[in-house]
């Protein structure tokens, strides 16, 4: 037996929260409000609905701003997303999260026995907007697997429901760490796939050609993300991703190379071969070539020329 006929605004949530109960549903959901010590977030535990089958909730653009953040406490099945004009079906699991920023409709279709603990904060908080700050660009997240966020939802959720001396400092502290992994896991994601696809071999041929050329001189990570156009954290990713080297495994391959084809060569003084390779005296490139090749650069000179 299944429950999709379709949302029922009739049914309530009898939560006692007036936002919640404002949600669309196609079965009555048991639920429990958990009293949150701070006015800017709210706390619902979904316990699931007594009707077996596939339940149906949506949710429209109400004059309430929440954003809304969801984990997965039990229940297995497929579970449907739409949001934003996005959707997400798939198989849910502990641990899976989802996040739906203030202003989306939004339609969910998952299994009868699902349970979840859902957080509504005030719009920006968990995108890490503070003291008039704005956030970032957190999109809506439509069913991700984030074992951070589950366990800091799980500490909030047991402090709601034993409260501690100081709790509203813990629950803002829990939220604002949650903040903080939402942006580093999931912000720029998408650019940053966009991103990858341009740095294509043309690109990746001038920060060579560049490394190549000033390889005798310091050179850092902002002038090669320079060369590449592209932020320094997404060219160290992808630059790692074109060559299988960071950028600086490439140079300090490419600088050894050198110094053995000058040693090899025996045209110029070991001092000398030094300062090609970007070494700022004999001394250290010595110790740092007998490191790296076990020999010091005169005796590498001599086996490779037969003496």
């Amino acid at each position: 037996m299944s429950s999709t006929a379709g949302p029922n605004p009739a049914f309530s949530a009898a939560s006692g929260d007036a936002m919640y109960d404002r949600i669309g549903w196609s079965a009555p959901p048991q639920v429990r409000l958990l009293e949150s010590p701070l006015p800017h977030v709210r706390a619902i535990r979904h316990l699931g609905v007594a009707t077996p089958g596939t339940v149906v909730a949506t949710s429209q653009v109400d004059s309430e701003r929440w954003d809304a953040l969801l984990v997965n406490r039990g229940g297995e099945g497929w579970l449907e997303i739409r949001a934003g004009g996005r959707t997400n079906r798939g198989w849910q699991h502990r641990e899976m999260i989802a996040f739906i920023p203030d202003g989306l409709d939004t339609h969910l279709e998952f299994p009868a026995d699902s349970q979840a603990l859902q957080l509504y904060v005030r719009p920006g908080i968990l995108q890490g907007a503070r003291d008039g700050r704005p956030g970032a660009g957190l999109r809506p997240i439509l069913g991700e697997r984030d074992r951070r966020v589950a366990w800091l939802m799980g500490l909030i959720e047991q402090e709601l429901r034993s409260p501690g001396f100081g709790s509203s400092l813990l629950v803002e502290g829990l939220v604002g760490a949650i903040s903080e992994t939402l942006v580093a896991t999931f912000v720029g994601r998408e650019d940053e796939a966009r991103d990858r696809i341009t740095l294509t071999r043309a690109k990746l041929e001038r920060v060579t050609d560049y490394i190549e050329s000033r390889i005798a001189e310091a050179i850092c990570l902002d002038d090669l993300a320079g060369v590449a156009g592209l932020s320094v954290y997404h060219f160290a990713r992808m630059f790692k991703a074109a060559t299988g080297d960071t950028p600086y495994q490439f140079l300090r391959r490419r600088r050894i190379a050198l110094a053995n084809r000058l040693l090899g060569e025996g045209a110029i003084p070991i001092a000398e071969v030094a300062l090609r390779c970007g070494f700022a005296n004999q001394a250290h490139f010595t110790a740092a070539f007998t490191r790296e090749t076990g020999l010091s650069p005169g005796r590498y000179r001599r086996l490779v020329q037969g003496g």
